[in-house]
């Protein structure tokens, strides 16, 4: 776990954008207009604080300076560089080396469909990102499986703690063993159908307990996961090939990336804006689809997903590109206030077996300390796509 970045109390001073892309708005507000998407690494001013947001200035793709806010959490404090516009290090043409793979640089133009350029993947590089809308981070969390140091943020849901106030509802129970088994009513309620016991055993997991927070996998996951039509759904599209069984039409996505980089993926900055996948499929009340089989207790909705680029080729005399491609997906097997208030006991003689289970994790993890799990599903996909002939490649 990764504690918010040590800022300065006076300004201006200089900083840095920590994740892979970070949204420039009009107002301190999440719901403000977005002016740019500032790159990670990317060299900012900060003028002032207001409340969450830092007011900065930066002249990202642009002569002029652009000036707006950024949420608090997503820059770091640097050391000023001497520099010629406002102390903030501006962005220059550089040529592509493996030191600079994963950045978003001012690069040099490759005519596309040059016949004498094959490209290569100079080393593993995150290529898109998917994240929850609605999720706001207050703690990160870097993951070394992924390149390039990419820091994960999460909610309340990832917090742990003892002796927190409850904020809704009864307490169903004093000790461990009692929440204990409250909580595994909802396996009853909610994985009857899980043939692979992978349910079970992430509740085994997390009642252990563990009292620091660590990536959780499993097989029988992956293989769920990987065969589920909406992760099915998101691989196809996060692509878009032309071959592809499913696309996104009128967005750019990793195919539409790598045709405006000329084919060179090692130009190719990291795709945003993809819709993160759901394990939603049947219905909660009737214990139907993935709120039977497990995968519902389990996930329900993921939070982010990575893909990362870990071969690539394209070959002229085929016209065609081969990718290899892992898709990692993250959720955090923990709740915070707002699912207790939604989905926790009321203290009413109509209580569930599921209310009941959802107030015991709750204590479980904010009143006796049990440290959340963050799940991780990781599998690879390879494609061979087609791509238009070279300029005058003989027919």
């Amino acid at each position: 776990m990764l504690p918010g970045p040590q800022q300065p109390n006076s300004f201006p001073w200089s900083g840095k954008i920590i994740p892979w892309s970070a949204a420039l708005r009009s107002g301190p507000t999440p719901g403000a207009r977005i002016l740019a998407d500032l790159p990670r690494g990317e060299n900012v001013k900060v003028v002032l604080r207001s409340g969450g947001w830092l007011y900065v200035e930066c002249h990202f793709e642009s002569r002029k300076p652009l000036k707006g806010y950024v949420s608090r959490e997503l820059i770091k404090h640097v050391q000023p560089t001497n520099t010629a516009r406002g102390g903030v290090q501006q962005n220059v043409k550089a040529d592509v080396t493996p030191q600079h793979i994963g950045s978003r640089l001012q690069q040099k133009q490759i005519p596309p469909h040059d016949t004498s350029v094959s490209f290569q993947l100079a080393q593993p590089k995150i290529i898109a990102i998917a994240t929850d809308s609605y999720l706001k981070p207050t703690m990160y969390v870097a993951d070394p499986l992924l390149p390039g140091g990419y820091v994960l943020g999460f909610g309340q849901d990832l917090s742990f703690a003892r002796g927190r106030t409850q904020p809704h509802g009864p307490s169903i129970g004093t000790t461990t063993a009692a929440l204990d088994g409250k909580m595994r009513l909802l396996l009853k309620e909610f994985a009857s159908n899980d043939t692979r016991g992978k349910a079970r055993r992430l509740f085994d997991a997390f009642l252990k307990p563990q009292r620091n927070l660590v990536f959780w996998s499993d097989t029988g996951l992956t293989a769920d996961a990987e065969a589920h039509p909406n992760i099915t759904t998101f691989v196809h599209r996060a692509l878009s090939a032309p071959n592809s069984p499913e696309r996104t039409t009128g967005q750019t996505r990793i195919h539409q990336a790598l045709e405006k980089a000329g084919w060179d993926i090692n130009a190719v900055a990291p795709v945003t804006g993809l819709g993160v996948p759901a394990f939603n499929q049947g219905s909660p009340a009737w214990h139907t689809g993935d709120f039977n089989n497990g995968l519902g207790v389990m996930i329900n909705g993921v939070q982010h997903a990575i893909v990362v680029a870990k071969a690539y080729n394209l070959d002229r005399s085929k016209n065609e590109y081969y990718i290899k491609l892992e898709y990692v997906f993250y959720d955090v097997f923990g709740l915070d206030d707002d699912d207790l208030k939604e989905y926790g006991a009321d203290g009413g003689w109509v209580d569930s077996d599921a209310a009941q289970g959802i107030t015991a994790w709750w204590q479980l993890q904010h009143r006796h300390g049990y440290a959340p799990l963050i799940t991780r599903i990781v599998f690879v996909r390879e494609f061979r796509v087609p791509v238009p002939p070279a300029r005058g490649a003989r027919r």
